[in-house]
């Protein structure tokens, strides 16, 4: 059996490595909502013909 000081040193490991693995997700959703960061949808004129959902 392991004693109680190496038992409290594999808890502490364990929290470690789960607030290490936790911090990136937590902090890629505290970005401000106001700010946009997605760039608007450029699209390219192919020079093709442009097919209408709803015909005319």
């Amino acid at each position: 059996m392991l004693s109680e000081a190496s038992l409290i040193g594999i808890a502490w490991a364990i929290l470690f490595v789960v607030v290490a693995c936790m911090a990136p997700r937590a902090l890629r959703g505290r970005r401000s909502p106001d700010r946009e960061e997605r760039p608007e949808i450029e699209f390219l004129d192919m020079g093709g013909p442009v097919i209408d959902a709803e015909p005319a």
